[in-house]
């Protein structure tokens, strides 16, 4: 059985909850081991105002994509944002600069897929990898004198002091059965969310910010807004440069690596796309030369026109052999009433505070 079927159990699910009970005492233990892992002691600053943007539950959040777009809309209001990722899926685990403004964007395999991808995204946006995130935010402020540092998937790294905790929620899967990992999806319970300087309940632009909050548990009295992940158009493998409206006529195969493969599966059909097919692997894999053959075999079976994936994994497949077009499919956030301004304001009051301090 799945671990997702077990972390997100359908209605009348039985054996997938019995499932989800048997793993409660490892819970338990991992519960225990919470507060040595979050850095209960003194946090470490990194010279300049840090954002975290985080989460609870084990991957699928978009909060890769709403750090893009804090990044993007710091650029936006004369700010001069640094990224700084874990870099998952990288030959090594040392801190180091992932990208310079302007260098040519670095390959998935020495900094991890996400900052690869996000290279190509936002080219003159600096960007350093590490497992230490104090270190890191370090390296970002002693390399590219930030305004901010944006540190991506960070919430339950408390040795590094935040400036801004920002908490992404996938409005549509929620905390599923509700467990602690192992046996749900939750890295810390859901009254964790407290520690959130604002909520952004993704997949939600449009719905009362109440509602969703009681929906799903979440403590009252933390900020909240709302945003969607809209389909914004295709990328073809070699050009990022340009945006295409679809990827063309036919049927295609579907490829990803991602926490939740139906989640891209759904917005390529949102997008109008036929799909002969589709191949699911596990999160940041690095595929195999008879995978990459596999999927060539799969794709040519269902006389499908080519691929799709999604950004993330168009690092790891373009340049592979695999003989047929291969497009990615562009994601976008659209905020709801009020977010953008929120934020922006948030962002700028961030940095003035900073200054402010220095000056005094």
């Amino acid at each position: 059985m799945k671990i997702e079927r077990v972390w997100y159990p359908e209605t009348g699910d039985v054996t997938a909850r019995l499932c989800g009970a048997a793993l409660s005492p490892l819970s338990l233990l991992y519960r225990a081991g919470l507060g040595l892992r979050g850095g209960a002691g003194a946090s470490a600053g990194a010279g300049c105002p840090v954002l975290s943007v985080g989460n609870l539950t084990v991957g699928g959040n978009g909060k890769t994509p709403l750090a893009l777009e804090l990044c993007r809309l710091a650029q936006m209001n004369g700010l001069r944002p640094a990224l700084v990722f874990r870099g998952y899926g990288r030959r090594t685990g040392e801190v180091r600069v992932a990208h310079r403004p302007g260098a040519r964007p670095p390959a998935w395999q020495d900094v991890g897929d996400e900052p690869a991808f996000l290279a190509r995204r936002l080219p003159d946006l600096p960007m350093v990898v590490g497992r230490d995130r104090v270190a890191a935010a370090l390296l970002a402020v002693r390399e590219f004198s930030p305004d901010l540092v944006v540190c991506d998937d960070a919430f339950q790294h408390r040795a590094l002091h935040r400036d801004l905790d920002i908490l992404a929620w996938n409005a549509r899967r929620g905390a599923g059965n509700g467990r602690l990992l192992p046996a749900g999806p939750l890295r810390e319970p859901l009254s964790a969310a407290r520690r959130a300087d604002l909520v952004v309940f993704v997949n939600a632009a449009s719905r009362p910010l109440e509602v969703l909050r009681a929906q799903h548990g979440l403590p009252a009295g933390v900020p909240a807004v709302g945003c969607d992940l809209v389909p914004e158009g295709w990328v073809a493998a070699g050009d990022w440069s340009r945006l295409l409206a679809a990827p063309g006529a036919g049927a295609f195969l579907g490829v990803c690596a991602i926490a939740h493969p139906g989640g891209f599966l759904e917005s390529c059909r949102r997008a109008g796309i036929e799909l002969a097919g589709s191949l699911a692997f596990r999160d940041h894999h690095a595929f195999s030369k008879r995978e990459l053959a596999d999927i060539t075999a799969r794709a040519r079976a269902l006389g499908a026109a080519g691929v799709l994936t999604t950004e993330k994994d168009l690092v790891r497949l373009e340049g592979a052999a695999i003989g047929l077009p291969v497009f990615a499919l562009r994601l976008s956030l659209r905020w709801g009433d009020g977010a953008e301004e929120l934020l922006v304001r948030r962002l700028l009051e961030l940095v003035e505070r900073s200054c402010r301090s220095d000056g005094e």
